[in-house]
């Protein structure tokens, strides 16, 4: 206990969007994380426009639907993307898996039928890395909507 409020004085925790200290082991501060938008529908793949109940509107003839919950341009999404997969703070996987569980929620998806399959590295790059990002995001992601995770699905 007294070890790591000594690393907390010495070495604290900054926001990955504004360098302010953060409280425990937060990645991203409260004042940047409410500044981030987190979406609630899908999208149609060709023009953006917001498709409520994931029912197209427009571009019939367009075969994709978006689906992102977060805007990867937003700089503190951004940051924590960025930091997980080249600075390998594993503490980004998880407030992007959280912000991707409360997507989930707000756009009111059926999960009761729904696994979670995280993208595999190669085994060179796992290796490299030390981890699997994706991995990483999908277990919070799982945890979060009470969903089953397989790892080695793929």
């Amino acid at each position: 206990m007294a070890l790591k409020f000594l690393l907390d004085m010495l070495f604290p925790s900054l926001c990955i969007g504004c360098s302010e200290k953060t409280s425990g082991d937060a990645v991203i501060c409260d004042k940047c994380a409410s500044t981030i938008v987190l979406r609630s529908s899908l999208f149609c793949g060709k023009c953006n426009a917001r498709l409520p109940n994931g029912k197209k509107m427009c571009h019939f003839e367009y075969p994709y639907i978006l689906g992102a919950g977060l805007d990867y341009r937003d700089k503190a999404v951004g940051a924590a993307i960025k930091y997980l997969k080249f600075k390998r703070d594993n503490r980004a996987a998880t407030i992007l898996g959280k912000f991707m569980a409360e997507y989930i929620k707000r756009a009111e998806f059926d999960t009761k039928s729904f696994f979670v399959l995280p993208v595999p590295l190669g085994r060179q790059r796992q290796r490299m890395r030390g981890f699997n990002q994706a991995e990483l995001i999908a277990e919070v992601f799982a945890e979060k909507l009470d969903i089953p995770l397989l790892r080695d699905g793929l």
